[in-house]
């Protein structure tokens, strides 16, 4: 038997803004429109040896998200008026629960 680890997720959680950027083809020519929403879950700090990437770049802030919402691979996840983009993300959604790793985006 599985566990089921939803409600200790949502224990946990507080409201984030998810925004997903999507890309439509009008007249031949793409047209990308951003989709926000509020998700919830939690993002905490990452140490440079848990962080799965090729290239680290270490200006900037890595941070992993659990949650009961997936989020995608670009998919941007704003805290604190600091927006993170994912760049890996994991389904857990046999146990009641989504991780994913973000990248902090300079704009």
């Amino acid at each position: 038997m599985r566990p089921y680890l939803r409600n200790t997720v949502l224990s946990k959680a507080k409201d984030l803004t998810l925004k997903r950027v999507t890309q439509t083809i009008v007249n031949y020519q793409p047209v990308e429109s951003e989709v926000e929403s509020t998700i919830k879950g939690q993002l905490k700090p990452l140490k440079l040896q848990d962080i799965v990437k090729d290239e680290i770049n270490y200006h900037l802030r890595y941070k992993f998200y659990t949650g009961i919402d997936e989020v995608l691979i670009n998919d941007y996840i704003e805290d604190k008026g600091v927006s993170y983009r994912c760049y890996a993300p994991a389904n857990y959604s046999d146990y009641g629960f989504y991780k994913a790793y973000l990248e902090e985006v300079k704009e």
